[in-house]
């Protein structure tokens, strides 16, 4: 089991930049160069598995107390996401992207042997 609430306050106000902190239970910190500073959540696409970033505040504005807090709500965010995208896109079976296929380019042909094969 991952370890949650790794890092401290004083911690982030310390560390050098550029660098990326891991607090666990999928919070994360980016510190930039420039001083800026955002929170996101990285979890991993359940059918996929491909890792998704969402940022989801700034630091120092939302805190390591806030962000801690708000990170559950941003994975569901980020899961339902990823099912209502999944559902609204069909699957097109081999057969019919044959026909559109065929329904495209058969101006194209020149005898009506080429439908057939």
């Amino acid at each position: 089991m991952a370890i949650a609430n790794k890092l401290t306050q004083k911690q982030l106000l310390q560390t050098d930049s550029p660098a990326v902190l891991n607090d666990g239970n999928g919070l994360y910190i980016r510190l930039r160069s420039t001083g800026h500073a955002s929170w996101f959540c990285r979890i991993r696409h359940p059918q996929t598995k491909k890792l998704i970033d969402k940022v989801f505040g700034q630091f120092p504005e939302m805190t390591l107390r806030e962000a801690r807090r708000r990170v559950d709500q941003v994975k569901v965010e980020i899961l339902s996401h990823c099912f209502n995208e999944e559902s609204t896109h069909k699957m097109q079976c081999f057969q019919d992207y044959a026909e559109s296929y065929i329904d495209r380019k058969e101006a194209e042909w020149r005898n009506q042997k080429h439908r057939q094969q």
